[in-house]
C-alpha cells in the first residue's frame, strides 16, 4: 500500500470503529466492559497515529502502520458483525413463534454474546501489544486535531465552469475557421488537437463546440469519448445514443449504423472523437468505412482530440488539419490560479509576487494551475502560499510523472483522511469512466469513509458525501460535471492525471489482480465471467458489483457476505434472487437496473431495515410491505397493488424519500383519502414525480380526486401526469395568484411539467406565472378546445410587474386536433420573454 496514504488508511479506520462503539445497538450487548476498554485503546492508537504519519517513511513505522492496518480492518469486522447479529436476533424474534426452550431466545442470545465477547477480547489484546510497540518505537502522544471538511460552495469560484478558458482564444478561432472555412468537398474531413496531458484539449473541444458560429453551421454535434478502447461498434453505439438521447440496446452494427443515416440525412455534422490514444490504423478503417455510408452528409467533419501525432497520422488528418496545443504564458497561468482561488478579490503586492513565483512553475500547463488555485481556494495567509512556493515536490513537469508529483500537493492538503480516502478510492474505475455522483458517495458511505464531523449534529450520510464531493470539485480533482434540467451535478470525470494521482496514492493498477482490489478496499467490481465461487470467499466485502456481467445465477452462500452495503447486479441475466439475500441485514445500497429476467423480490425484503437506496425499473420488482424500509431515501417506482403491503399508503412512512419517484396504476386509488395516506405533501426531498393510470381501463370516477389527495411538495421540480381521466386539473396545480400579498404559488419551484393523454381535461392549467417553469410539454389533451387567458392567468398581483411564463424555454403541443382557438396575450402584457424553440406538432386549424 502506497505511504502517502497508509496513514489515512488507518485513521480512517480507527474513527469507523470509535463511531461504531459509539452507537447504541453494540452498547446493547452484555460486555460492555470489554467494548469500552476498546474503545479506549483506539483512543490511545489515534493519539500515537498523529506522531507516526510525521515519520511514516521510516521503516519500522512503515511496518508498525501496516500491522495496525490490519489489526483496526479486524476490530471493524468484529464491530460490524455486532451490528449485523443485533438486527438479526430482532428479526428472528419478531418472526419467532413457538420454539422449544433449547432454541429459546434467550439461550441462543447467550451463545451468540459469549462468541462476540471473545472476539472482542482478541481484538482488545491485539491493540493493546500495538500500543506497546508504539511506546518501544518511540512515537509520542499527541492531539488529534480534526479539521472540517469544506464543501467550497458558497464562494464566487468554487465551481467554475470547464467551458471558461483563459489564454486559448486563439486556440479556439484557429478551429473554427478550420472547421467552418474549409473548401473541402469530400464528405467528411478529420481534424486532430494535439497536445500533451494537462494541455486541455477536451476543454478546447468543447469551447469550439460551443462556439456561435460552429453551432450554426453544423446542424448536429456528436461527442463521444473514446479513451484507450477504440473500438468501432461501441463509438457507432455511443453516436446512436446521442443522437437519439436513448440508450441503445440494438445488437447488430448494420442495423445500428442504418439508424445513424436515418438521423444525419441531409444533415452536415461534426463529430468529436475525443481522447483517442489507439494508433492501428486497421480500427481506424473499421469505423471510417462505416461512416462514409453517409453519403448526404457533405462537409462534416471529424475532430480528434490526442496526445500522439502519431493518432494523427493514422487518423490521415493533413498537416493544415492539425492543431497543436502549445503551453500558456506564465501570467494565463497566474490569472488561472487567482481565478480558482480568489475571484474577482483584489490582493496584496506580496501574494501577487508569490503567485507569479507559483504560476511560473506550472510550466504552462493549464491543469496544474487550475488544481493549484482550486487547492489554494479562499486561502489569504502568505505563509500557506510560500509554503506551496518552496514545496520540494515541484520539478521538471516535461513527462506526466512530474506533473503527478506537483498535483500531489493538492492531495497533501486535502483537509481531512476521510477525504483523502474517498479521493483515492475514485482509482478503481478506469480512466475516462463517467462517474455518477450518487453511486460515487453510496459507494463511499458503504466503504465507510464518511465520517460524521465532531461537535456537529447527526447528518444523513448522503449529505456528508456530497460534501466531500462538493469539496474533491472545487480542489479540481474532480472535474468535466454534467447536470440535470434542474441545475444538480449527476455525474463527473477525472482527468487522465489526476487518476494517475489516485492509482500512485493507492497502488491501485488496472491490472492487478482482484484479490488485491479487495485487499485494499472492501470493494469487488465484478465485469466479466460468470463463475461466483471465489466471490464468496471475500466475507468483508462490503461492496459487490456485476457491472453487465455475463452472471445467470446467484447462489444460496451469498448470505456469508453479511457486512454487504452495496449491491449490484444492473445489466445481468440473473432470473431470480436467493431468498437468503433479505438475511443481508447491513445492506444500504441495492441496483437491479435493466435486470428484464428478474423474477420478483423475494418476500423477506421488508427485514433489510438498513436499506437506504432500491433502484429499480422493473414494476415487478417493488417489494411487497415496502413501508416497513423506514430508512428508504430512494425509490424510483412504485405500483399501486390491491393485494395487502401493495397499498399506496405503504408510501405513507417513508418519510425520508427523495429523488425521483414514478407511482403507476393508480386507479387502484380508491379516493382522496386513500391517496391522501402516501403522505406526498410532506416529502421535501422529492424533486421529480410521474403518476400515471392504465389508459386501458374503464371508469374514472374517482380520478379527480385521487389526484386532488396527491398534492407534493412546493419542492418540486419535475412532474408528469399520464392517462389521468379527470375532467379538470387539481386545484393545487393551478397557480395561485392574486391581490393578497400572502398568496403565492403551491409549486413555485417547478421547472418541468408534462401532461399526456388526459383525454378528459377541458380546460390547460393556469400556468403562465409560474416563475421557474421552463419545459412544458401538452400530448393528447383531445378534450381541450382552446386556450385562453385562463391559461396564462388567474389573477394579477398590482403592485407587481406582470410577465406570464417568464422562464419557459421548450414549449411543445402534441396531438392536440381539437384545438379550435387560441387567444393572443394581450399587447401590454410582455409573455415568453425566454423561449427558445416551440413545438407544434399535429395541431390543425389554430392561427398562430
Amino acid at each position: 500500500m502506497a505511504d502517502a496514504v497508509i496513514s489515512t488508511v488507518v485513521q480512517v479506520a480507527l474513527s469507523m470503529a470509535i463511531s461504531i462503539l459509539e452507537d447504541p445497538i453494540n452498547l446493547a450487548w452484555d460486555f460492555k466492559d470489554q467494548l469500552n476498554k476498546l474503545r479506549s485503546s483506539l483512543a490511545l492508537t489515534q493519539a500515537f497515529l498523529q506522531d507516526a504519519q510525521k515519520r511514516q517513511l521510516d521503516e519500522p513505522v512503515k511496518v508498525w502502520l501496516e500491522q495496525l492496518s490490519n489489526i483496526a480492518c479486524k476490530a471493524n469486522d468484529v464491530l460490524d458483525e455486532l451490528a449485523y447479529k443485533h438486527i438479526r436476533m430482532k428479526v428472528e424474534t419478531r418472526k419467532r413463534t413457538k420454539v422449544s426452550n433449547f432454541f429459546s431466545p434467550s439461550k441462543n442470545t447467550l451463545a451468540i454474546t459469549l462468541k462476540m465477547a471473545k472476539k472482542v477480547k482478541s481484538i482488545n489484546q491485539s491493540i493493546k501489544d500495538v500500543n506497546c510497540w508504539a511506546t518501544e518505537l518511540g512515537l509520542q502522544q499527541r492531539v488529534q486535531v480534526s479539521v472540517p471538511v469544506s464543501s467550497g460552495v458558497g464562494g464566487t469560484h468554487s465551481l467554475v465552469d470547464s467551458s471558461r478558458v483563459v489564454g486559448r482564444k486563439a486556440d479556439i478561432q484557429r478551429v473554427v475557421d478550420l472547421l467552418i472555412g474549409s473548401t473541402a468537398h469530400q464528405s467528411l474531413s478529420i481534424a486532430s488537437i494535439i497536445g500533451m496531458a494537462g494541455m486541455g484539449k477536451t476543454t478546447l473541444a468543447k469551447s469550439v463546440c460551443n462556439n456561435d458560429e460552429v453551432q450554426n453551421h453544423f446542424k448536429t454535434i456528436i461527442w463521444v469519448c473514446v479513451a484507450e478502447n477504440f473500438d468501432a461498434r461501441r463509438i457507432l453505439v455511443e453516436m446512436l445514443e446521442s443522437l437519439t438521447r436513448k440508450p441503445c440496446e440494438i445488437k447488430n452494427q448494420d442495423v445500428v449504423l442504418r439508424e445513424i443515416q436515418k438521423e444525419l440525412k441531409e444533415k452536415r455534422f461534426l463529430l468529436v472523437l475525443d481522447d483517442v490514444w489507439d494508433e492501428d490504423i486497421k480500427n481506424w478503417e473499421d469505423l471510417k468505412s462505416s461512416l462514409q455510408g453517409i453519403k448526404e452528409s457533405k462537409q462534416s467533419w471529424i475532430l480528434v482530440t490526442s496526445r500522439s501525432e502519431n493518432v494523427a497520422l493514422v487518423r490521415e488528418t493533413t498537416p493544415n488539419h492539425r492543431h497543436h496545443l502549445k503551453e500558456v504564458i506564465d501570467e494565463e497561468c497566474w490569472s488561472i490560479i487567482k481565478e480558482r482561488a480568489f475571484g474577482n478579490s483584489s490582493l496584496s503586492p506580496e501574494l501577487e509576487a508569490i503567485g507569479s513565483d507559483i504560476s511560473h512553475r506550472c510550466g504552462g500547463v493549464p491543469l496544474v494551475a487550475t488544481v493549484i488555485g482550486g487547492t489554494m481556494c479562499n486561502k489569504w495567509d502568505k505563509d500557506e502560499w510560500l509554503s506551496l512556493r518552496d514545496s520540494s515536490l515541484w520539478g521538471s513537469i516535461e513527462k506526466n510523472e512530474g506533473t503527478v508529483r506537483v498535483l500531489k500537493l493538492s492531495f497533501d492538503r486535502l483537509s481531512s483522511p476521510s477525504l483523502k480516502q474517498c479521493f483515492a478510492y475514485c482509482s478503481i474505475f478506469p480512466k475516462d469512466f463517467r462517474i455518477e455522483r450518487e453511486d460515487l458517495i453510496q459507494l463511499w458511505m458503504a466503504e465507510g469513509f464518511l465520517q460524521q464531523p465532531k461537535g456537529s449534529s447527526h447528518l444523513a450520510f448522503e449529505d456528508i458525501g456530497n460534501e466531500y464531493f462538493n469539496n474533491l470539485l472545487s480542489n479540481s480533482l474532480l472535474q468535466d460535471v454534467e447536470k440535470d434540467l434542474y441545475g444538480c451535478i449527476t455525474s463527473c470525470k477525472m482527468h487522465d492525471l489526476v487518476h494517475d494521482l489516485a492509482q500512485s496514492v493507492s497502488h491501485i493498477r488496472q491490472q492487478q489482480s482482484v484479490l488485491d482490489d479487495v485487499k485494499l478496499w472492501h470493494s469487488l467490481f465484478w465485469s466479466s465471467g460468470s463463475s461466483f465461487h471465489m466471490v464468496v470467499d471475500f466475507k468483508g466485502l462490503r461492496v459487490l458489483k456485476f457491472g453487465g456481467a455475463d452472471i445467470k445465477s446467484l447462489p444460496d452462500s451469498i448470505a456469508k457476505l453479511k457486512h454487504l452495503r452495496y449491491f449490484d447486479i444492473s445489466k445481468t441475466l440473473i432470473r431470480r434472487l436467493p431468498m437468503c439475500i433479505c438475511q443481508l441485514y447491513l445492506l444500504e445500497t441495492i441496483r437491479l437496473l435493466c435486470c428484464y429476467l428478474l423474477e420478483p423480490l423475494p418476500a423477506g425484503m421488508k427485514n433489510l431495515a438498513n436499506l437506504r437506496h432500491l433502484y429499480i425499473n422493473k414494476r415487478c420488482h417493488v417489494p411487497v410491505e415496502i413501508g416497513c424500509l423506514t430508512s428508504l431515501r430512494t425509490l424510483p417506482l412504485f405500483e399501486v397493488g390491491t393485494e395487502r403491503g401493495r397499498g399506496i399508503g405503504e408510501l405513507g412512512s417513508l418519510v425520508e424519500l427523495g429523488g425521483e419517484l414514478g407511482i403507476n396504476d393508480l386507479h387502484n386509488v380508491r379516493d382522496k383519502e386513500e391517496a391522501w395516506g402516501a403522505r406526498l405533501w410532506e416529502k421535501t426531498k422529492l424533486h421529480k414525480l410521474t403518476y400515471q393510470w392504465d389508459y386501458e381501463r374503464e371508469g374514472y370516477n374517482k380520478d379527480e380526486e385521487v389526484l386532488e389527495g396527491l398534492e407534493p411538495h412546493s419542492n418540486l421540480n419535475s412532474l408528469t401526469i399520464e392517462y389521468y381521466k379527470g375532467e379538470y386539473c387539481p386545484s393545487w396545480l393551478v397557480g395561485k395568484v392574486g391581490g393578497d400579498p400572502s398568496a403565492s404559488f403551491q409549486l413555485v419551484n417547478l421547472v418541468e411539467l408534462k401532461l399526456f393523454r388526459c383525454v378528459n381535461v377541458k380546460n390547460l392549467p393556469t400556468l403562465g406565472q409560474y416563475p421557474n417553469l421552463k419545459f412544458l410539454e401538452i400530448e393528447g389533451l383531445h378534450s381541450v378546445r382552446g386556450i385562453g387567458n385562463g391559461f396564462y392567468m388567474n389573477g394579477c398581483n398590482e403592485n407587481k410587474p406582470l410577465i406570464l411564463f417568464p422562464a419557459l424555454e421548450v414549449f411543445t403541443l402534441e396531438n392536440m386536433e381539437e384545438v379550435k382557438e387560441w387567444l393572443e396575450v394581450e399587447s401590454t402584457i410582455p409573455a415568453f420573454p425566454s423561449l427558445k424553440e416551440l413545438n407544434l406538432i399535429t395541431l390543425q386549424n389554430v392561427p398562430c
